[in-house]
């Protein structure tokens, strides 16, 4: 890291002079137009020193393992097993509400999934938590829960278990309830605000305490693209469900700056 400039040469007098002037105090020449912040200067500083200890811990990981330390989303390297569980329900319940057994598909649907026509969700209010973990066609499950199981990996790395549990439930309980009090004839398969809320909650945590010039933001851009045009492929992407991701995503993410990692 560049060492900070400790005084300048007035180009007047040739007189060594404090960097955190603006005019020589020997001969009155005009050396800056004003004086430097030193807030922000000391900032920056602050957070190339964040980045270079970040970059040798990396590769100290590398020396020590003998490889790359984490993939593009990852912090500190414990394995994210609330994610890897709550991804794996999801798939499992959506995989026996498809499969037509008689009697449990057909219950699933009723009293599983927010739908309006089968009853509102203050009759079902356990739909809010439910239907995210049942998905409507195999590519929007698999856009949605993919999606949720790398940026929920990210959080649950820096926060833990809790956390990502609460991020999961939060976001999708709110992007049903954005499609139950929003729209007219509604059907929510909530997993779509979780995935929006997840990459929302992890991308204010890195801006705010890391540097997203670390990770893979073409990456980063490509999630967002999708998720962004899923309601257009698919019908189960609703925009209300959209709104309630990405509120609740914004919500998460500003209460996990003011949380302490581990």
């Amino acid at each position: 890291m560049p060492e900070p400039e400790f005084n300048v040469i007035c180009p007047s007098c040739g007189s060594e002079v404090s960097p955190y002037v603006t005019e020589c105090p020997y001969c009155g020449n005009r050396l800056r137009k004003r004086a430097p912040d030193l807030k922000k200067e000391k900032k920056a500083l602050e957070k190339e020193e964040r980045r270079e200890a970040k970059k040798r811990e990396r590769l100290r990981a590398q020396y020590e393992g003998g490889g790359s330390s984490a993939n593009w989303y990852d912090a500190p390297s414990d394995r994210p097993v609330a994610t890897m569980v709550l991804v794996g329900i999801a798939v499992v319940a959506s995989v026996i509400a498809a499969s037509g057994i008689s009697g449990v598909s057909v219950w699933m649907t009723e009293n599983l999934i927010f739908a309006r026509f089968f009853a509102p969700v203050t009759e079902h209010p356990w739909t809010l938590v439910s239907s995210p973990f049942l998905q409507g066609t195999f590519g929007y499950g698999f856009v949605c829960l993919f999606t949720a199981a790398v940026f929920g990996a990210g959080i649950e790395r820096r926060y833990g278990a809790i956390w990502t549990t609460a991020v999961w439930v939060f976001c999708g309980a709110l992007g049903v309830a954005a499609e139950a009090l929003l729209a007219r004839s509604a059907i929510s398969f909530g997993a779509y605000a979780i995935a929006v809320g997840f990459v929302l909650a992890w991308t204010i945590v890195v801006v705010n305490r890391e540097d997203l010039r670390d990770y893979d933001t073409l990456g980063l851009a490509a999630f967002g693209f999708v998720l962004c045009l899923l309601p257009i492929a698919t019908d189960e992407a609703r925009i209300w469900t959209l709104l309630g991701g990405i509120i609740g995503g914004l919500i998460c993410g500003a209460v996990l700056t003011r949380v302490r990692q581990r």
